[in-house]
């Protein structure tokens, strides 16, 4: 890792900036009185965060062979007391479960507008009526941000150009 003292990334920040954004440099080193305080690193890119989280919660919700996770589920009900629904088994439970999603890096939380709402109903090109996935490709469109998913019929979609997904 190269280092340098903060006087002189003072001095040179922006230069410093576009050598580790542009991967000139991996890590930069920022030191005062030759002890590092900071440490400089490139952004992560889309694919590479997908990377990094397939398999972050692998073997936390046990999926029978009969269930079709594909396939909608507007009528089954979910036991969130007992961490189950339609034979699904999360582990240890759906609150827990999710929290641990969402405190995985580069995880946030997206908030379900009207606006957002309004949009699923009208997206363009060929999706299926799937509410489930209309909200999820309207929130996707809305943020400007790729869906990563293993739904082929969302990955169906954007091949139309209507999203972005990085498919896992």
């Amino acid at each position: 890792m190269e280092t340098v003292s903060a006087t002189e990334f003072k001095a040179k920040c922006l230069d410093l900036l576009d050598q580790v954004g542009s991967r000139q440099i991996g890590q930069l080193g920022i030191t005062k009185h030759g002890r590092i305080v900071a440490v400089l690193v490139p952004p992560v890119s889309p694919e590479e965060a997908v990377r990094q989280l397939q398999g972050f919660l692998r073997g936390s919700v046990a999926v029978p062979e009969e269930v079709d996770l594909t396939a909608p589920v507007l009528d089954e009900p979910l036991d969130a007391e007992g961490g189950s629904r339609a034979g699904l088994q999360f582990l240890p439970d759906p609150k827990a479960w999710f929290a641990r999603l969402m405190a995985a890096p580069g995880i946030r939380e997206a908030a379900l507008t009207s606006a957002i709402a309004a949009d699923a109903s009208y997206l363009p090109g060929d999706l299926h009526g799937d509410p489930a996935d209309r909200l999820l490709v309207a929130t996707a469109r809305h943020l400007g941000v790729p869906l990563v998913t293993r739904d082929a019929k969302l990955i169906a979609y954007a091949g139309q150009g209507f999203a972005r997904v990085l498919a896992c």
